[in-house]
This record gives C-alpha cells, sequence and structure tokens, in this order.
C-alpha cells in the first residue's frame, strides 16, 4: 500500500504487481526514452539504475502451461496424434509427397530400403512400383519400360504372387504389348479406312517377343489363380495383337466360365503404401490418395479393342449365315464382360465392362447400327444418343430371339437396364466422393492453416525467448539503446533462418498442393505454391516487427532497438499462446477429416461402384 506524500488527507491507493510489471515491460519496450545532452543518446531517465523485472510471473506461467499442454496433447492424444505429428513433420520439409516429384534423393533412399528386405514380397512390390516415377513440368511421369522389367523382376522371384503378376501385365499393356486392330472399329461403326492419298501407312505393331513373353505371364498367372478372369481375358487381347484370332477366342471363351474378375489393385495400393509408410510414416490421407490416383490402368484400352475384334468375327460368321457360332462368340463376351462391370473394383473398369457390354451387341447379323438425325455438328445431345442407343439394343433382342435366344435376349435386356442405372448413379456420386475432393480441399486447406500458424507460433516463441534475454541485460535494464551493428546482425541473422525455415516449410505445402494438382489432372510446378507458403510461415513476426518499428518511427522519444526487442518479449508468449489454441483446434478439425476420408479411400478401393453408391443413399445393383 502506498500513500500520496502531497496531501496527508488523500485515500491511500493500492497499486498492483501486475500494474508495476506491466509498467516495467512499457518502460523496457523504450517508451519514454529521451535523448540525453550530456551522453548524446538515447537513455531512458526513468529507468535507468532500476532493477531487472521478474523472469517468472503468474501470468507467463499460465502462457507456458496452456502452450506445454495444448502440444503435448495434440501429439499423444490417438485422436490427433498423426495429424499433430504430421504437421511438425512437414514444419520440417519432410514431406512424402516428394515421391511423385521423383527427386534423386528420394529415389536413393528408397532404393536402400527396399533393398535390405529382398525376402519381403509386398516391400519389393512397392520398390518396384515406386522406382520409376519421376516428375516432368510439375506432373507425374511414369517410366512404363521400367515398370514393367523391375516388376518382371519381382515377379519371377515371387512367381505365386498374382498381384504382382497382375500389375506387371498392367505396366507392359502401357507400351510394350496394345492392340492395333483398326480395321474392327472401322467395321463395327461402318467407317471408311483414314485416307492418306498415295502414302503408304505402316501397320502399327507391338513386338512379337513382348506379346509371346505377355502370353506366357498371362498363362502363369491363370495356374496361380485359376478361378480368375483377369489371366485368360488380357491373354485373348494379346493373341489379337498376334493376329492369331483363334487362340484369341479360346482364351476368351476360358475367362468367360471363370467365378471371379479380380485386377488386385487394391493391392497395388498397399504394396506402395507400405513402403511409403516405411519410409516416413503416417503420411496423411492426401499423400495416401495421392497414391491411389497414380494407379494406372492402360488395359482398359485394350480389352476395349478385344470386344471390338470379337464382334466383328461374331458379324463375320453371322452373315455368312452362321448364326449360332456368332451368337456363341457374343455370349463369351457378354459373360467376361458382365465380370468386368459388376466387380472392377475401380469406377472406370465398371464402365469398362459396361461399354464392352454395348459392343457385344452391335451389328446383329451385320446390321449397320442406327443413327439419328444430329441437331448440331459437334455430335448428338444426350436424347438422340439414348434413342439410337435403344433402337440397337432392341435389334439385338429381336436378332436373339429369332434365333432361339429368347434367354440370352432377356439377360442383355437387364444387362442393359443396370449399365445404365451404374453409369447415371455413379455420376451423381463422383461428385461427393472422395475424388470429388470436397472434403480433401477442406482437408488441405486447414492443414495449410495449421502449419502457418504453427511455423509462426515457433518463430515467435524463439524470437521472443531470444528478446527476453536481451531486455534482462544489464545494458537494457540500464535504459540505453542496443548496439546498432550487433542488434543489425542479430535480427540478420535471424531474419535468414526464419527465410531457409519458410522456404522448407513452404516445399511441404507445394508438395502438398502438387499431389491435389495431380488428383485433379491440372498441371502446373510446386514453386509459386511453396513460395507464397514460405512468405506466409513468415507472417506473424515479419508483422510484428513492422508495427514496432512503425511505432519507434512515430515516436519521437523511443528507441528503435529497444522498442522491437521489448515488443517481441512482451507480446511473443501471450500471442504463441493464442495461436496454439487456434491450432489444436484445426488439428482435431483435420484429424476428425482425416478419419473420415480414410475411411472412405478404403471403402473406395475394396469397390468404386458400391462406395459412390452408397454415399448417395443408393445400393449397387449387382
Amino acid at each position: 500500500m502506498l500513500k500520496h506524500s502531497s496531501d496527508e488527507n488523500t485515500e491511500p491507493s493500492t497499486v498492483s504487481q501486475d500494474a508495476v510489471d506491466r509498467l516495467r515491460q512499457l518502460t523496457d519496450a523504450g517508451i519514454g526514452a529521451d535523448l540525453s545532452s550530456s551522453r548524446g543518446r538515447k537513455q531512458d531517465t526513468r529507468i535507468a539504475g532500476q532493477h531487472r523485472g521478474k523472469a517468472v510471473t503468474p501470468v507467463k506461467v499460465v502462457y507456458s502451461v496452456i502452450i506445454a499442454m495444448t502440444l503435448g496433447a495434440a501429439l499423444v492424444w490417438p485422436v490427433t496424434s498423426s495429424m499433430a505429428k504430421l504437421q511438425f513433420t512437414m514444419l520440417g520439409g519432410l514431406n512424402s509427397l516428394a515421391i511423385f516429384q521423383g527427386t534423386e534423393s528420394e529415389r536413393a533412399k528408397e532404393r536402400a530400403f527396399v533393398a535390405q528386405h529382398p525376402d519381403d514380397a509386398t516391400i519389393q512390390f512397392g520398390g518396384a512400383l515406386r522406382g520409376n516415377v519421376s516428375s516432368a513440368s510439375g506432373q507425374v511421369v511414369v517410366n512404363s519400360q521400367e515398370r514393367a522389367e523391375q516388376l518382371r523382376t519381382v515377379a519371377a522371384k515371387f512367381s505365386d504372387h498374382p498381384e504382382i503378376l497382375a500389375a506387371t501385365l498392367r505396366a507392359e499393356s502401357q507400351g510394350d504389348v496394345t492392340v492395333h486392330r483398326p480395321e474392327a472399329s472401322q467395321f463395327l461403326e461402318n467407317k471408311s479406312a483414314p485416307k492418306t492419298g498415295t502414302i503408304v501407312v505402316k501397320q502399327k505393331v507391338s513386338d512379337t517377343a513382348a506379346v509371346k513373353r505377355f502370353i506366357n505371364q498371362c498363362s502363369q498367372g491363370e495356374r496361380v489363380d485359376p478361378d480368375n478372369a483377369y489371366f485368360p481375358l488380357l491373354q485373348a487381347m494379346a493373341y489379337t495383337e498376334l493376329r492369331q484370332d483363334t487362340d484369341a477366342f479360346a482364351s476368351l471363351h476360358r475367362a468367360a466360365r471363370k467365378k471371379v474378375w479380380r485386377e488386385y489393385i487394391p493391392d497395388e495400393f498397399v504394396a506402395n503404401r507400405s513402403v511409403n509408410r516405411a519410409m516416413y510414416g503416417q503420411a496423411g490421407l492426401i499423400s495416401e490418395m495421392a497414391i491411389s490416383a497414380a494407379i494406372l490402368f492402360p488395359h482398359y484400352a485394350n480389352m476395349r479393342e478385344l470386344s471390338r475384334v470379337v464382334v466383328a468375327e461374331a458379324v463375320r460368321r453371322e452373315k455368312l449365315g452362321q448364326f449360332a457360332a456368332g451368337i456363341s462368340l457374343r455370349r463369351d463376351l457378354f459373360e467376361a464382360s458382365e465380370k468386368v462391370r459388376n466387380e472392377s473394383t475401380t469406377l472406370i473398369g465398371s464402365l469398362v465392362g459396361a461399354a464392352m457390354l454395348d459392343v457385344s451387341r452391335m451389328r446383329p447379323a451385320g446390321v449397320l447400327p442406327f443413327k439419328v438425325k444430329q441437331s448440331r455438328k459437334d455430335g448428338p445431345t444426350f436424347e438422340e444418343a439414348k434413342v439410337a442407343r435403344d433402337i440397337n439394343r432392341q435389334r439385338f433382342v429381336e436378332f436373339a430371339k429369332q434365333h432361339g435366344e429368347a434367354a440370352f435376349a432377356a439377360r442383355s435386356v437387364e444387362s442393359a437396364k443396370l449399365g445404365d442405372l451404374i453409369r447415371d448413379t455413379s455420376r451423381k456420386g463422383m461428385d461427393r466422393g472422395v475424388y470429388g475432393m470436397e472434403l480433401i480441399t477442406r482437408l488441405a486447406i486447414g492443414q495449410g492453416v495449421g502449419l502457418i500458424l504453427l511455423s509462426n507460433l515457433v518463430w515467435m516463441l524463439i524470437i521472443g525467448a531470444i528478446a527476453t534475454a536481451v531486455v534482462r541485460t544489464p545494458r537494457f535494464v540500464a535504459g540505453n539503446r542496443l548496439a546498432p551493428g550487433s542488434f543489425v546482425a542479430s535480427v540478420a541473422g535471424i531474419a535468414l533462418a526464419m527465410v531457409v525455415s519458410g522456404a522448407v516449410t513452404g516445399i511441404s505445402v507445394g508438395y502438398t498442393v502438387g499431389a491435389m494438382n495431380g488428383m485433379t489432372g491440372e498441371a502446373g510446378s510446386i514453386v509459386p505454391m511453396a513460395a507464397v507458403a514460405a512468405g506466409l510461415v513468415l507472417a506473424l513476426p515479419t508483422l510484428l516487427t513492422v508495427i514496432l518499428a512503425i511505432w519507434a518511427a512515430l515516436n519521437k522519444r523511443a528507441s528503435f532497438t529497444r522498442t522491437i526487442t521489448g515488443g517481441f518479449a512482451a507480446i511473443s508468449l501471450p500471442a504463441a499462446t493464442l495461436m496454439v489454441v487456434v491450432w489444436g483446434v484445426i488439428v482435431y478439425y483435420c484429424a476428425g477429416l482425416e478419419t473420415q476420408g480414410t475411411a472412405e479411400l478404403l471403402e473406395m478401393l475394396q469397390h468404386e461402384g458400391k462406395y459412390l453408391f452408397r454415399i448417395i443413399g443408393e445400393k449397387w445393383p449387382v
């Protein structure tokens, strides 16, 4: 309790210790500094010679406890642990999405890791999938020949693993083995061959040795997985490239009699993810979505080409009056295609199967396809295409009934309805599901904001700690300004460290955006986003420095060096406390999105069509 000495009748007043401490903070910040005429430098005449304030106050303890408990709880609590750890990992620039940029350093680390596990089929499989990825113009590029060679090596070592053989065949379907039978499409669609004038165009063909190797691999897959239609159907595809159509139709017939259609696409994801997690830990949903989105399906185009070759031969037989033989080919294609449509784990596989079913009904007995008069030059409208499709379907039904295949005709009608339902319903679901990107966009924004807050929080604490140490030095307590040279050197050193930190963290954000661009098919470099992120992660310390500098410039009695140093010492802890609370809320929110999105991703990988039907409240119809 203090009494006013000027008037004995004045009531005593009480000044709290917090008020005294706050006054000291304000004076420490340089407020009230004056220019000493005798010394020729700024000095705070009111604080010269005063004692240092308390290093630890109850308020500072509360702030520190809130910060420590929020960070600790986020890192330890199972609900938020993975997301919080991911934030700190990305803060250091360690982002598993770097693999999709094909950096040589990442390649070297992964090759070394895979080499340490020579007998682990999953790790070897994942290594073969990842060892051929690079980046060009910000887009992921896969060297299909290199991938196929690496997968063949692993498949030879683990010959009893059909999932590795299946992936090998997909990789070879991208370059080594493709079907070149344009005459089939031209015949079915009643189109003439492209005019080349006097130029002789050499027909494209795949390397014969590569195709024969492909056929042998299909035989191996069928031996290992005898109930699966995948291997004999791809074998039929390869035989058509060699113009060995009789063998192709025999393989197709076996595929039609198999019990299941199994491409082992989820196994490819699991193998890739296993290496990813072993290298980087729980890398987060966006990283694992990028892995799933990077799976390629080049075999689908070849399967559609096979369907055209098969039906072109069926039409030829029917035109010769061999109706049973022609319908038999159509039935084999129909039954194999139904398996593809119903059991493919990818939506595109289901749609390809539906398209192959449409092909199986084309041109019964050689009748030209019906075409409506188009109302526009760029193709028929949806309604015009539907009219033509329905008429052509009905023509096939009548043809099948006419030749004693009423049951096949009825199956064809039901199958066509199911195909239309799958197309229409899946189209609705695609706007809402995992690859609809709405949930992922929210997650990416949340992670980005959280990372920016965390970086600002860390630097506020670092700079605040340095400033607090400085304001307790004898020179500062005596009211003297700091040595300009030392001050500038210190600020420059801190600024350089912040820039490096911002660049590293910005790269992590850039990789995340790059991965999302890859999933949506958009090209672009990670550099612009990395630069923006690098600026944002330094925003608050930079902004506070500017504000304090302006304050010092406007207040002629304030020392520039003392104002900035004292300001950071006073403000950094409460600012960091506010940021850590907001960061904790964001981490909790993102963790919920991550859990939901991961569950949906795994469900989608098991069967994308069923997943899309479920999210709009429908049931997969088959």
